[in-house]
């Protein structure tokens, strides 16, 4: 079919015409003012850099919940398991196995020996740690408190009638003194409390006209004082640390402290002064029974070698 002229035509100025629309809307777009850009916020100051021993520190701590790292942070500060585990929002009342069980976990325990390691503490540090345990005095958190006991008394027999004959003597001028009419009931009471006594002291003087030297178990309410720990105190005056903890008992909490031997002993290893040795015989001098193999660690020039060893094998 032959092609119309005029619709090619037509055509060709329709497509000329949107090619000119195209260009006029891309010289539109590129016309735009530019946009105003914000000055950059300033550079903030490059933090001091970490020591290898810090950066091991954050990793672990990253590990960690967000509870946990509180714990740690209390921890690091020198807290006891139980203040950091209630200051890290754990309930007072399971704070104490809150606090041990959150150290038995493996990415604690790591975060907080990190922790340590990036605070420095070193050999220096548990040497004074281990001179303040020794120097260390209970009395220093102690108060003393007063209570009630019951005291079992083995009393001589004659003693005791002694006693009875001077209460009797104090009812019957209490009686003198009392009009019966005034007060009966206040005046029989009192001879019943006399007939008592009088009753009790002829059975001993029963006793003792058999026995001159026969004892009398009497049970008497005294009050006693005893010092206890004080954990208030010890955490007004910073003392926490020397308490190992605290157990309860049916005449309530007891409160257990590190004892200045343990400080005496672990000062004395530290610095030499006791040494481990394995006995590999009996104390008469005879081999413990059998074959022993033992095994020597080379002591990297720490202890001199025994004569034995110096010269050697015969």
């Amino acid at each position: 079919m032959p092609s119309n002229p005029k619709a090619k035509g037509r055509a060709a100025k329709t497509t000329g015409t949107q090619q000119t629309t195209t260009k006029t809307k891309r010289t539109k777009t590129t016309k735009k003012a530019p946009v105003k850009k914000t000055p950059a916020a300033p550079t903030p100051e490059p933090s001091a850099e970490l020591t290898p021993a810090e950066l091991k520190f954050q990793k672990a701590l990253a590990d960690c919940s967000p509870q946990e790292r509180v714990f740690l942070m209390h921890k690091l500060a020198r807290k006891n398991n139980t203040e950091a585990a209630i200051l890290a929002n754990y309930s007072p009342r399971t704070a104490e196995e809150q606090g041990a069980r959150l150290l038995g976990r493996v990415r604690v325990q790591r975060a907080y020996q990190a922790g340590l390691e990036a605070a420095g503490f070193g050999a220096a540090e548990v040497l004074d740690d281990i001179r303040a345990l020794r120097e260390f005095d209970r009395s220093q958190i102690e108060r003393e408190v007063k209570r009630e006991v019951e005291e079992v008394l083995e009393l001589p027999a004659e003693e005791v009638v002694q006693e009875l004959l001077a209460r009797e003597r104090a009812l019957d001028e209490m009686l003198s003194n009392l009009g019966e009419e005034e007060n009966e009931d206040l005046a029989k009471s009192l001879k019943a409390r006399l007939r008592s006594l009088l009753k009790e002291r002829l059975g001993l003087q029963e006793e003792l006209a058999v026995n001159p030297a026969a004892k009398v178990i009497r049970r008497r309410r005294t009050l006693v004082t005893d010092r206890v720990i004080d954990y208030d105190l010890a955490r007004e005056r910073g003392l926490l640390r020397f308490i190992k903890g605290r157990r309860a008992t049916k005449y309530g909490d007891v409160v257990e402290v590190h004892d200045w031997v343990d400080g005496v002993e672990m000062g004395g290893r530290a610095h030499g002064v006791f040494k481990d040795r394995k006995v590999l015989e009996n104390p008469d001098g005879s081999p413990l029974g059998g074959m022993a193999t033992v095994i020597v660690l080379p002591n990297n020039g720490r202890d001199p070698a025994p004569a034995d060893e110096e010269t050697g094998p015969a």
